[in-house]
């Protein structure tokens, strides 16, 4: 099914969520994030196969949140905000080596 689309939006919502560590003035609401969410859902590449589809929907959704994201962010957070996508994603997949990190 669309679990994966469903992790990776998860995923993404969280690393939105935690930047209220940063600065507090960093807090994006769960309806407002959903709003994100649906219209990256209705602009993706629809395709037959379903890991085509999701793939486009993971994609898209991916983009749209960095962008969303960045609209609000102070320049000097954006580095750190692309770090905490990326390290998150990679740990949600399975694919983050911890010996790199450390």
């Amino acid at each position: 099914g669309y679990r994966p689309a469903a992790r990776r939006g998860a995923v993404l919502f969280f690393v939105l969520a935690d930047m209220a560590a940063i600065n507090s003035m960093y807090q994006y609401s769960l309806s407002a994030y959903l709003n994100v969410f649906n219209h990256s859902l209705r602009k993706s590449l629809p395709d037959g196969l379903l890991q085509k589809r999701l793939r486009n929907i993971v994609d898209t959704l991916t983009q749209n949140v960095y962008n969303y994201a960045c609209t609000g962010l102070f320049e000097r957070h954006k580095l750190l905000f692309s770090f905490q996508m990326t390290i998150k994603i990679q740990e949600a997949d399975g694919s983050l080596n911890n010996e790199e990190l450390d």
